[in-house]
């Protein structure tokens, strides 16, 4: 287990780090509306805490999952577009966390990612 966790196989979360995300999880799954089209441009979410990106990988993941929508005409998929920004304070720990989650590809895609590194309180200020 230690050598998966250094090629980055394996990535370890802290429980307290896993229930924000099931419970954002959860709330999204129950409300399913707000993923159409419509909405796509208001799909935003902010992790201001980001480092070390576990929590940001998972929230990743579950929001793959729960953005891709299954047509049962065709079989075919379709995928709602969402934006994370993974914040940071630290330079070091937001480049370490950008190579952590490219490592670690927990995401079909990682368009959807932004790190960033600045002051939490700055994000105040902004629409």
């Amino acid at each position: 287990l230690s050598e998966a966790r250094v090629t980055g196989e394996m990535m370890q979360q802290e429980l307290t780090s896993m229930i924000p995300v099931a419970i954002l999880a959860a709330h999204l799954k129950q409300n399913r509306t707000l993923f159409t089209k419509k909405n796509a441009d208001d799909l935003r979410f902010l992790d201001l805490c980001a480092a070390p990106g576990s929590k940001t990988c998972q929230l990743l993941s579950a929001l793959d999952k729960i953005t891709s929508t299954k047509n049962n005409n065709d079989n075919s998929h379709q995928s709602i577009d969402y934006t994370l920004v993974a914040n940071e304070l630290s330079p070091q720990r937001a480049n370490w966390m950008r190579q952590r989650l490219h490592q670690q590809s927990c995401s079909k895609s990682l368009s959807n990612l932004i790190v960033t590194c600045a002051d939490g309180r700055d994000y105040a200020k902004m629409d």
